[in-house]
């Protein structure tokens, strides 16, 4: 079996011929293991079953706002600060009012160069290792970059139509988003996330 053949048999409940396995693995992590190594040429090194495309990282805009303390702002209008690590930590929500929701502009997920990673790994890949593309689900976005936490939680309980208005905005580009992908070959959708139940203390 190939990586797609082992990833695929496991998610319809089979025994392929090993335990498939796939990860992201961070640079730094990377560049100790294979020094130079871009994230593909890792994977075929490690052969790993699948690749991931990660939607944060891969297809997300960001621009400078102030280059001294690593702060960007996101496609969606939240602020951003960069640290050692891949991912940056939201520091700003986009939204934080009803008002600004209703002038809102969406980022246009057609926009060819989001998918320019992904054609590299679906012409390198296709076929052989599982193409895995990673789509941030929308409580995770709504609280981390469009509405914060502290907005998106006390909405969930002073104004849940609000979070419903701004779940569908993110739902509308995430899902073309997402048909975009599959046009462009991706073998599986990865939607991660923290998930959160009513029953628990949080939320």
């Amino acid at each position: 079996m190939n990586g797609l053949e082992r990833v695929m048999t496991a998610l319809r409940l089979q025994e392929p011929d090993r335990v498939p396995h796939f990860e992201r693995v961070a640079k730094k992590i990377r560049e100790a293991i294979l020094p130079g190594a871009s994230e593909e040429d890792f994977v075929a090194h490690l052969d790993l079953d699948g690749v991931r495309f990660i939607d944060r990282t891969h297809s997300w805009s960001y621009e400078m706002v102030d280059e001294s303390k690593k702060i960007k702002r996101d496609q969606w209008g939240g602020l951003v600060r960069y640290t050692s690590e891949d991912n940056p930590v939201p520091t700003e929500p986009a939204i934080k009012s009803e008002k600004d929701l209703e002038t809102y502009v969406l980022p246009d997920p057609d926009e060819e160069w989001r998918y320019d990673y992904l054609r590299q790994l679906v012409k390198r890949f296709k076929g052989e290792r599982a193409i895995v593309v990673g789509v941030t689900d929308i409580f995770a976005l709504g609280r981390e970059n469009f509405l914060g936490d502290v907005g998106y939680f006390r909405a969930m309980v002073k104004n849940p139509d609000f979070i419903d208005r701004a779940n569908e905005v993110m739902l509308d580009y995430q899902l073309r988003y997402m048909r975009n992908c599959i046009d462009l070959g991706v073998d599986i959708f990865w939607v991660n996330g923290d998930w959160a139940m009513t029953e628990r203390p949080m939320v």
